[in-house]
């Protein structure tokens, strides 16, 4: 047991010590490993933003996969909706004044990690788009109203 802990103590310190050298080898494998495997990983991480975004839509609609305003069921055009309407500032504030680039993953990698917070909800991109152009009242909700053409 003692043998093992004198082990692990020396090897800290050959680390600490070496922890320039020992990094650049690393980032040499790495990058290695990365161009041999690209294909491999760009699915991987396809398949895991995919895994997230159901995980996220199915807890924010409770399982039922339906839009809150018209019901919309196409798994597709469901997205996440900030039910206060501040999704851009929201957005800025996590990725530090970024914006995400029109990456919605980076939203919902970010739910998940806290725990899926309240003040979300799931919406079609019609009532989520429709929303955010009249003040945060969907298009389905007002009155139909001739418009000039």
């Amino acid at each position: 047991m003692r043998d093992k802990e004198k082990q692990r103590e020396a090897w800290r310190r050959h680390r600490i010590k070496n922890r320039e050298k020992i990094n650049a080898k690393l980032r040499v494998y790495m990058i290695g490993y990365r161009k041999k495997n690209k294909k491999r990983l760009t699915i991987q991480k396809r398949e895991g933003r995919h895994q997230l975004r159901f995980d996220i839509i199915s807890h924010y609609s409770k399982g039922t996969f339906r839009c809150f305003c018209c019901g919309e069921t196409i798994y597709e055009f469901l997205t996440i909706d900030h039910i206060d309407g501040k999704g851009s500032e929201h957005r800025k504030r996590i990725t530090n004044g970024k914006g995400s680039g029109g990456r919605s993953h980076t939203v919902y990698r970010w739910l998940k990690k806290n725990n899926y917070p309240k003040g979300y909800q799931i919406s079609c991109f019609n009532c989520n788009s429709g929303r955010s152009l009249n003040g945060g009242v969907c298009p389905h909700k007002l009155k139909k109203v001739k418009r000039k053409v």
